[in-house]
C-alpha cells in the first residue's frame, strides 16, 4: 500500500509526469519500519543512473527512493527503474 502511495507522490513531484513510458523494476527494496494508519509519508527521490535506450524511444532512469514518515524516519527504501521518453528532435 505504501509503495503505491509513494509512486503517486513521486509523479506529483513533477519530474515524472508525462515522461514515464513504463515502470520497469523495483530493486533492493527494504521495509525498515512499520507504517500505521494515520501516518504521514513523503518521498525523496534522486537520480542514481541513466542509460540511453533509443530502440525503446527513451532511456532507463534508476532512482534511489526513500519513503519517510512524519518523524523523518526512513520506513522504506530501494531503487526504481523507469523508462522515460526521450527528447523529440
Amino acid at each position: 500500500m505504501v509503495l503505491s502511495i509513494a509512486s503517486g507522490l513521486a509523479v506529483r513531484l513533477g519530474f515524472l509526469e508525462e515522461t514515464v513510458l513504463a515502470f520497469r523494476e523495483i530493486g533492493e527494496w527494504k521495509f525498515s519500519l512499520p507504517v500505521y494508519f494515520g501516518d504521514t509519508v513523503r518521498v525523496r527521490a534522486t537520480v542514481n543512473q541513466t542509460k540511453p535506450m533509443p530502440r525503446l524511444g527513451g532511456g532507463l532512469v534508476t532512482l534511489k527512493v526513500q519513503i519517510l514518515n512524519q518523524d523523518d524516519k526512513v520506513v522504506q527504501r530501494g531503487t526504481w527503474g523507469v523508462l522515460v521518453r526521450g527528447q523529440e528532435e
